[in-house]
């Protein structure tokens, strides 16, 4: 019967019939069979034997048999099927499967147990490592609150108490007792009294995260005042109003910045220029008195080094002198001659110290120097004095021992001038001899004018340039007539006196003259006019009337750089054994002292003109007075 026939569907799917007994009927068998063979149960009658003698198709192909052996085989053993069966080893497999799946279960459930339970051991170790790690900060932090250098106090923000305080804070306040400072509030440890409004002020900005600090004199509780600075800040806790108090004494760093200010003053205030350097010589710090001596500010001095001063006036083996003597640690001593910034050379006495540091290495210099240029001019100038003391004195001794023969030759040859004996080429040659002597005797009586001293205490006094002018002429027209050169005095017939100290003025013109001299005897000779020195004389209104000398040279004149510095001290165009560049510069401060000036007037290729202005005598400083001199002088 073929699987799709329709009784064999209808069996299939008809209920199950029970399994009564064996039958003989065919139909009945058949029937059976047929629903045996389609049943899904799947093992259909069972004997007590083991043996099946009607198999289900789908019985069979679990079992691996197909239905046409199990016809064939009725009696075969259902177990050697069984276990020879595709379903027993499919089986099998399953069970592995199973037994695997369970095994490694099992494993995992127990990695998963020793995973908690590791993790729990790790949480009590770590608790007690944290409890153990509480404990060690609550001891440092005690450790460092009790050991801090500085007071340290807990206070209540709420009633602005002192709840707690460190060891420092009973050492600095010199407390008995850590009972004497607490309950007390901060701000009444201080001798000043705070006003109610600043401590709720101070409090209010302490709460809003802010530290506040001030600096207060403290009263001990042995009455010993000292200065504190005070800082309050809030602590950030979050179940408590709490802040934190620091006293810092403060006195001794007061007492040390009070001297450094002290310090700082007397360098900054002081009259010598200072001068700081590192190691390497390089400017770190300059005292106004520097910036007035030198002409640099502290801006451009700074990280300079000390060689924009240098004049050149030293040379290479002088500075390496000085580097060798401070490297080695040992003080330098000596005089400088420097240059400001404007070109101009100033001569100082100073000394150079090492500075070290703890370790003894040399950090820094300090230098210390005073400008000595006006002493060394006052010294020259009374060295200038004592030469011209000198020369009084020796000009006294000359004059007396020409005075005495020049008398005879005087009384001689005018008896012989006055000899109606004699005839008249003796009467002439006799009168050439009065002249001459005469002439004699004037230039010692200049001389001994000249050497006579005068100082700045001796008063000023109407005097006639005229007469001052006829004085100095005498001792310089021989040297002039030596080198070739005219000199000429353009003179009014009636100059008007002038306030003077007559010699001091007459050292003045004398040294101008001399200056013109040596300008033009090396200089070529000008065909046309030669080499000429004018003296002229002018009288000006400008405010106050002063009377104008000036001396005149038709040389080759003088240039913008030497312009500007010729009335420097100690600056001279000469070769050293010639001048000493005070001339010029004595003279300018003659004329100072005199209420007048000393002023130059020339360029390059032109004429050079010294231009001395001294003001009149009281009773010829009329407007009358001048013009009749002017137009005298134009005359």
């Amino acid at each position: 019967m073929s699987w799709h026939d329709p009784l064999s569907y209808l069996c299939c799917t008809a209920p199950d019939a029970p399994l009564a007994h064996e039958s003989n009927s065919s139909d009945f068998g058949y029937l059976l069979n047929l629903k045996l063979h389609f049943s899904t149960r799947g093992l259909g009658s069972l004997l007590a034997t083991r043996r099946y003698r009607l198999m289900a198709f789908l019985a069979l192909g679990w079992l691996g048999v197909s239905p046409a052996a199990g016809a064939e085989n009725p009696g075969t053993s259902l177990t050697d099927h069984f276990f020879h069966s595709s379903f027993f080893i499919d089986l099998v497999h399953l069970i592995s499967l199973v037994l695997l799946f369970w095994v490694l279960y099992r494993l995992w459930k127990g990695h998963t147990e020793r995973l908690k339970a590791d993790k729990l051991i790790r949480r009590l170790v770590e608790t007690d490592q944290t409890a153990e790690a509480l404990v060690n900060s609550q001891k440092m932090l005690d450790a460092i609150f009790n050991g801090s250098m500085d007071a340290l106090c807990v206070i209540d923000g709420a009633t602005r108490q002192i709840i707690d305080c460190n060891q420092r804070t009973l050492d600095l306040f010199e407390c008995d007792d850590r009972d004497q400072i607490l309950g007390r509030t901060g701000h009444s440890l201080a001798t000043m009294t705070v006003p109610e409004e600043v401590a709720t002020e101070a409090y209010r900005r302490i709460d809003e995260g802010e530290t506040w600090t001030r600096e207060f004199k403290f009263l001990t509780f042995r009455g010993n005042a000292f200065w504190g600075s005070l800082a309050i800040v809030r602590l950030n806790l979050a179940d408590s109003h709490l802040l934190l108090a620091r006293v810092s004494d403060i006195t001794e760093s007061l007492r040390k910045e009070e001297d450094r200010m002290r310090l700082s003053a007397a360098i900054e205030q002081a009259t010598e220029a200072i001068v700081i350097t590192d190691a390497k010589g390089n400017i770190e710090y300059v005292n106004p008195a520097f910036e007035a001596v030198s002409g640099y500010s502290r801006d451009e001095a700074l990280s300079q080094n000390p060689r924009i001063l240098k004049s050149d006036r030293h040379g290479p083996e002088f500075y390496a002198e000085m580097w060798k003597t401070i490297s080695a640690g040992n003080v330098w001593k000596g005089h400088l001659c420097n240059r400001r910034k404007d070109g101009t050379v100033y001569e100082e006495e100073g000394s150079i110290t090492p500075v070290r540091n703890a370790g003894g290495e040399i950090v820094n210099y300090v230098a210390v120097k005073r400008d000595v240029t006006r002493d060394i001019m006052v010294e020259a100038h009374l060295r200038q004095q004592q030469k011209l003391e000198s020369i009084g004195t020796l000009a006294a001794g000359v004059a007396h021992e020409i005075n005495n023969p020049l008398t005879g030759i005087l009384n001689y040859a005018e008896f012989i001038r006055d000899d109606p004996r004699a005839g008249g080429e003796a009467h002439e040659s006799a009168g050439e001899i009065v002249r001459q002597s005469e002439r004699v005797a004037d230039i010692v009586s200049n001389l001994l004018a000249f050497s006579r001293q005068e100082t700045t205490e001796t008063p000023l006094q109407p005097a006639c340039m005229s007469d001052i002018v006829a004085r100095t002429l005498p001792l310089v027209r021989t040297i002039m007539r030596h080198d070739n050169i005219v000199l000429s005095v353009e003179e009014p017939s009636d100059l008007p006196p002038v306030l003077c100290r007559p010699q001091q003025i007459q050292q003045i013109l004398l040294n101008l003259l001399t200056n013109a001299r040596d300008a033009l005897k090396d200089a070529p000779i000008d065909k046309s006019n030669g080499r000429r020195i004018s003296l002229i004389f002018n009288v000006t209104l400008n405010g106050t009337r002063y009377l104008r000398t000036t001396v005149e040279d038709n040389g080759s004149g003088v240039s913008p750089q030497i312009r500007e510095r010729v009335f420097d001290p100690f600056f001279t165009t000469k070769p050293r054994n010639e001048g000493t560049g005070l001339g010029l510069s004595i003279s300018h401060g003659i004329a100072r002292e005199h209420n007048g000036s000393l002023t130059l007037e020339s360029a390059p290729g032109s004429l050079t003109r010294f231009h001395l202005d001294l003001p009149l005598a009281p009773e010829a400083s009329s407007v009358e007075a001048v013009e009749k001199t002017n137009t005298a002088g134009e005359g």
